[in-house]
């Protein structure tokens, strides 16, 4: 994508990011490919702040629709988080996408 809409998702992924420590939102960063196209990349395999990676947590953020946190069950209020943020990218800049989505059970 051009580096105005690659700059945009961004912004909007930054903004519907879940926030606890930090990791997560300051792992969503925009990779060069070449001189015209760049992607958005959320997560990486570093798991240095809490023990989990940010691409496990971002995926299981995401895709969960119940969390089990102390033996209690709780409905996931960032699930589908950064579906919705790139289809409000994709409203905005007037793009028909397709998003495929895996659900995650409990945990």
């Amino acid at each position: 994508m051009t580096l105005k809409l690659c700059l945009d998702l961004l912004e909007i992924l930054k903004k519907a990011c879940p926030v606890d420590t930090g990791q997560l939102k300051g792992s969503i960063q925009m990779l060069q490919l070449n001189a015209q196209e760049f992607v958005v990349i959320i997560g990486n395999a570093d798991g240095s702040i809490n023990g989990t990676p940010s691409n496990q947590y971002a995926a299981f953020t995401n895709n969960a629709k119940n969390i089990t946190w102390r033996g209690k069950t709780f409905k996931n209020p960032n699930y589908h988080w950064a579906n919705n943020a790139v289809l409000e990218w994709a409203n905005k800049n007037i793009l028909e996408i397709q998003i495929e989505t895996e659900d995650i059970e409990d945990e």
